[in-house]
């Protein structure tokens, strides 16, 4: 039977000058939904090879805001995958 759950996605991705995504967090995150998705960088350790200030500030970030989702009873569900310069964390509430 398919998942129907609706994903919300409260965070934006913008771009460097050399097409890196940049996550830009909400000013405040206090998740109340049933689901959600969290992006993370595809190329991941490519980026802790050009550009490790924005590396580590994704790793930051993501610890930041899987501590909230944690915190309030969410749990990882999947990893969806895309052609996108992101994949997605899927969380949903227990």
């Amino acid at each position: 039977m398919p998942d129907i759950r609706k994903f919300e996605q409260p965070f934006q991705i913008t771009f460097t000058g050399h097409n890196q995504p940049v996550l830009m967090e909400p000013y405040l995150f206090r998740p109340t939904e049933e689901a959600y998705e969290v992006p993370i960088p595809q190329q991941i350790q490519e980026m802790k090879l050009t550009d490790p200030e924005l590396a580590f500030k994704w790793r930051l970030q993501i610890r930041k805001i899987m501590q909230i989702l944690f915190t309030e009873n969410y749990e990882l569900l999947a990893v969806r995958k895309t052609d996108e310069t992101v994949n997605y964390y899927q969380f949903v509430k227990k």
